[in-house]
């Protein structure tokens, strides 16, 4: 009969045992699966907020383009006008050098007829 009680009380002791290690088992999963939980919600924080640090950059630089594009047209426009006005100043840079090739065609007559004059006297 003591053999009985001893086998029954191994049994009661190796399944209290077996109960104690599986509430080990599921204590450690549990805090494992709270880590990653944890650690899942200090990244996706820490995401979040770079995610906002980037869009507001992205507006800034939004911000930063449409100003230049604002510029380059007004440098277009400017570009324009100074060809305009290039165009026209190398039109009368041509018209005025003509005449300076008129005006010395008189200058060597009047050397000639000068010169002429001075002979004669």
């Amino acid at each position: 009969a003591s053999g009985f009680w001893r086998l029954v009380e191994s049994l009661i002791n190796w399944r209290s045992k077996k109960r104690l290690q599986r509430a080990q088992i599921e204590n450690i999963l549990t805090e494992a699966n709270t880590q990653v939980t944890e650690n899942w919600i200090a990244w996706s924080t820490k995401m979040e907020n770079r995610v906002n640090e980037l869009e507001s950059k992205n507006n800034e630089l939004l911000n930063v383009i449409s100003e230049q594009r604002t510029r380059t047209k007004d440098l277009e426009k400017e570009v324009v006008t100074l060809k305009s006005k290039n165009t026209e100043l190398r039109t009368i840079i041509t018209k005025q050098r003509g005449r300076i090739t008129e005006l010395e065609k008189q200058v060597v007559k009047l050397e000639k007829i000068n010169a002429d004059l001075n002979k004669k006297k």
